[in-house]
């Protein structure tokens, strides 16, 4: 899809006047091209190491041949079934496919040695294929599935982690079954025809056996220098045999030993920083920036360029993007999209560049701020959360304050900050209906010119070439701003004074003007109030960690 959006991008820069530029200002799918290409790249080099250790331990081409084949047959055959469990060719798939890589070779190496032994007892390809493939075939069988029963309870989990891991599980099982019917299959068909002893194309004559000959002196050398890595595993055979036999007869301190190991792992563990999923490097970051309540469009722009001018100073920012009340946010939200070098072009990670901007913020006066990830327009969550529920206003918010001062408290925590959406400031006029009715005024004529002299009346359109505006007239912002100002509103009245012209009361004579804040937004789950409190973590911490010492 992205492809074919840079494609019309192309056309229409081509119809464009040329003193405009289409810019693309953020792109989510190099990130994602860029991770799929490295995991295939990732495979594609575990295939070729796989096999050249094979070669080096066989130091033939043929059976290194035959089981080298194991790999791709097994991948391609999971592509089958993942197409009938409508997966898709992503992340979690072609990691799980990585992971298998190693394993895929590991029943077709097992079914040729033991073909290979057969062999060397002096039976024929065919014989050693059948009874070495049928000798094995129950341990091959139990080795897999020990494999499977790991892998497809990892699909199976519940929540959020169990859909990350469903196509991941599923993936690397289907490859290891898939590898136990080639072992079973494939690879003794292909040992029967092509391990059985031939004549020597160095023999021929003619062409074919004067390259055979060829290659056969330039491949002598070659094999000598790689029988060494045969000459040292044999070489510590004898070590191993000793060993192997010392551990058979104490085998309690070989149970011992395991059983210390694994309460020393668990113990360690605990030193260890967790997380539910490392943050990439994308080489972007995004600020969301909020200014208070009831700040105007122009104030919250002159906020956007401040901040602008301090991160520009950061030699690793190559481009700014900035957004203030898209979608449904007022002009008090926006966010800055800030576009970095390329993460080998430069000493701090984005992580660790967060850290900084957070520091140089700090100089801006008026304004709210979290830095996190630069993730798609909207962005994600913050990876420490905690949601309060209940019905009573008072106390959710006295929880919540609670919260956060936990919060605070925790080593790590950064950008803390909650959903409890303040009001935002007003004037609210209480008219005192009796007064207001002796000076020959009611309440709708009130309201009627209040609107009229601060929001403003649209009395006629103004076009211009293809556009057309609004002319709205209203008081200037110097006579309403204030309470004073509202106050001094002269509201028309009915009564007449001596010269018959209606008398003009000032509002501030009839009503009682007070600052305060309109009620808030909360959000509701499961038809409670729920007020979430939110933190992002600093890069010496891990989210795993924090949410446990908050907890």
């Amino acid at each position: 899809v992205a492809r074919k959006v840079k494609q019309i991008l192309a056309q229409l820069q081509q119809e464009m006047p040329p003193d405009i530029h289409i810019e693309v200002v953020d792109d989510n799918s190099v990130f994602i091209e860029d991770s799929i290409h490295e995991v295939l790249f990732n495979i594609e080099f575990g295939t070729l190491l796989a096999v050249i250790v094979i070669f080096l331990f066989l130091l033939n081409i043929r059976p290194t041949i035959i089981t080298g084949l194991s790999i791709p047959i097994s991948l391609i055959a999971t592509f089958t079934l993942m197409k009938a469990l409508g997966f898709t060719i992503n992340m979690m798939t072609l990691m799980g496919l990585s992971l298998a890589v190693g394993i895929l070779i590991d029943d077709a190496i097992v079914v040729i040695e033991n073909i290979y032994r057969h062999m060397a007892e002096g039976k024929s390809a065919m014989e050693a294929a059948f009874s070495g493939t049928k000798e094995i075939g129950l341990a091959v069988v139990a080795t897999t599935f020990s494999i499977v029963v790991v892998f497809v309870p990892v699909a199976f989990m519940s929540g959020i982690v169990g859909r990350f891991f469903y196509q991941f599980g599923m993936s690397v099982a289907f490859a290891v079954v898939i590898s136990l019917f080639v072992a079973f299959s494939l690879t003794p068909m292909l040992s029967s025809r092509y391990l059985e002893k031939r004549e020597p194309l160095s023999s021929r004559k003619g062409l074919l056996g004067a390259l055979a000959r060829l290659f056969g002196a330039i491949w002598k050398p070659i094999e000598r220098v790689l029988s060494y890595w045969n000459i040292f595993f044999e070489a510590v055979k004898p070590s191993y045999k000793k060993v192997l036999a010392g551990a058979l007869r104490a085998r309690w301190l070989v149970v011992l030993i395991a059983a210390l190991s694994f309460a020393g792992a668990i113990f360690a563990a605990r030193f260890v920083g967790s997380e539910f999923m490392a943050e990439a490097d994308q080489a972007k970051l995004a600020i969301d920036i909020e200014t208070p309540p009831g700040t105007n469009l122009v104030e919250t722009s002159k906020r956007f360029q401040e901040v602008e001018t301090i991160i520009e100073q950061l030699g690793e920012v190559t481009a700014t993007y900035v957004t203030i009340g898209a979608g449904n946010n007022p002009v008090t939200q926006g966010r800055i999209l800030v576009k970095l070098t390329d993460k080998s072009e430069r000493e701090l990670s984005a992580r660790q560049l967060m850290d900084s901007v957070r520091i140089m913020l700090r100089t801006v006066p008026g304004i709210k701020y979290a830095v996190g990830r630069g993730e798609a327009e909207g962005g994600g969550s913050k990876p420490v959360e905690i949601s309060i529920r209940g019905d009573d206003i008072e106390e959710l918010t006295q929880l919540t304050h609670r919260v956060q001062d936990i919060f605070g408290a925790v080593d790590g925590t950064t950008d803390i900050d909650n959903t409890l959406q303040e009001g935002k400031p007003e004037i609210q006029i209480e008219v005192d209906r009796k007064l207001a009715s002796d000076l020959g005024l009611n309440l709708g004529e009130i309201a009627m010119t209040i609107r009229s002299l601060v929001e403003g009346e649209v009395v006629t359109h103004y076009k211009e070439e293809d556009e057309e505006y609004d002319v709205r007239v209203r008081l200037e912002e110097g006579f309403r701003s204030s309470k004073d100002d509202v106050g001094r509103i002269l509201i028309r009245s009915r009564n007449k004074d001596d010269n018959d012209d209606n008398l003009l009361i000032p509002l501030d004579r009839v009503a009682r003007l007070t600052k305060a804040s309109s009620i808030g937004e909360y959000n509701r789950y499961d038809r409670q109030r729920e007020v979430r409190v939110n933190a992002n973590v600093l890069s010496t911490a891990f989210a795993g960690t924090v949410t446990g010492l908050i907890e």
